[in-house]
């Protein structure tokens, strides 16, 4: 998967729905066998608000640094970056609806 391209998708969204969009189009994006060496319960739900997006950052952060270097490492840490960005877009369109 090439990150960058989604870190730009996730820095151009204008607001709540398109930041969701993009989080669901990456995670639909992941071939089944890189899904395949992530932790099972690693993997993040389908987001449907912004809260979700950041609750899922967090859960990511905390499993990435729990799995260390096993196998599947990288990959966690790509989806762990990808979903800390889009936490970060997320607080920004919060604190612009409030």
């Amino acid at each position: 998967m090439a990150r960058e391209d989604w870190m730009a998708r996730v820095d151009a969204a204008r607001g709540a729905d398109e930041l969701i969009a993009v989080v669901r189009a990456y995670l639909e994006a992941w071939p089944q066998e890189e899904m395949a060496t992530l932790p099972a319960h690693a993997w993040p739900h389908r987001p449907h608000s912004l809260a979700d997006i950041v609750m899922d950052a967090t859960k990511l952060g905390y499993e990435q640094w729990q799995h260390g270097v096993r196998e599947g490492a990288a990959l966690l840490a790509e989806l762990a970056a990808f979903y800390s960005r889009a936490a970060v877009a997320a607080q920004r369109f919060q604190s612009s609806a409030g």
